[in-house]
């Protein structure tokens, strides 16, 4: 295993600091697609091993850096406590919903739209345990019978546009929250409509396959207002997405110099590697973000 590159590539220190919403239709979120632009994994890329290996990067049950830390601070808006409800779209394999219900006792439902992942952070959260039977994970469905209209105060979103299905994941949201509830949504942007020869695209697993250009913030805000919420402010999180990144394959390098990995699980860590490398690049270089938005809804739906 080349452990000296990946050493290198994640090893170092931070080179440089990446340098009201309208009533306006949907934006057309099709054409941002997903999986190419943002780094999200395909289906067959979710198997036991890989989970295993984000799993030891970022915190049992955590997708993206900063783990059960990471996940506080993004909820801090919603002011939650043991008497909310939060609905939670996009959980992944189980972390962020653990770790909400255990610190706030909220009651978290919690739905995952890829396949591959929602039974995978069905066992990652019975594995971790449950706090007091405060949340439940199921795959999401766009007309799940088991989500109620207007039966949420609060909800996080997480990643949605990297799904392919955002704009149907925002509007369960609509529908099911409260009038004057709340959203966090988190997700990655562009930092300025690019052009079509910039190869943005190249962050995702699929290199060579070609890919629409994702939104900016301006084009989610725009779409967020289009479904129903005022957006009450947003916050630039690429600064501290890198620096946790940067640390979490810090620490797994060391740790592979004194534990070698197997083969498969080498090589599974090298393609993990190369795609984070690119998504680092890109933010450093100042052309890809990470947004948190904070809505409210007025209205109901």
């Amino acid at each position: 295993m080349r452990l000296a590159a990946l050493s290198n590539r994640f090893g170092g220190t931070e080179r440089q600091r990446p340098p009201e919403p309208g009533r306006a239709a949907p934006a057309a979120l099709a054409e941002h697609s997903p999986a190419a632009c943002f780094g999200y994994q395909p289906d067959a890329l979710w198997t036991a091993g890989h989970i295993s290996v984000l799993d030891e990067l970022f915190g049992q049950g955590f997708l993206l850096p900063g783990g059960a830390e990471e996940v506080l601070q993004q909820v801090r808006p919603l002011d939650l406590g043991s008497a909310a409800a939060l609905l939670l779209l996009g959980v992944g394999v189980g972390g962020p919903a653990r770790v909400i219900a255990g610190q706030f006792g909220a009651a978290v439902s919690a739905y995952e739209a890829e396949p591959a992942l929602a039974p995978a952070g069905a066992d990652s959260a019975v594995g971790a345990g449950d706090p007091a039977g405060r949340m439940t994970l199921e795959q999401w469905q766009p007309r799940a019978a088991s989500l109620r209209t207007h039966s949420f105060e609060r909800a996080l979103v997480l990643l949605p546009l990297a799904s392919g299905v955002a704009e149907a994941m925002l509007m369960t949201a609509f529908e099911r929250l409260q009038t004057a509830g709340q959203l966090v949504m988190v997700d990655l942007v562009a930092a300025a409509p690019p052009e079509r020869s910039d190869p943005v695209r190249a962050a995702g697993p699929r290199a060579e396959r070609p890919s629409p250009e994702p939104p900016t913030e301006a084009d989610v805000t725009r779409m967020l207002g289009g479904l129903g919420f005022d957006v009450r402010g947003t916050e630039d999180l690429t600064e501290r997405h890198v620096r946790q990144a940067l640390g979490a394959w810090q620490r797994l390098a060391g740790t592979m110099r004194e534990r070698r990995p197997d083969r498969e699980r080498a090589a599974i860590i090298l393609a993990e590697g190369e795609r984070w490398r690119l998504r680092l690049q890109m933010m450093r270089e100042g052309r890809l973000r990470l947004v948190l938005w904070h809505a409210t809804l007025w209205g109901g739906g």
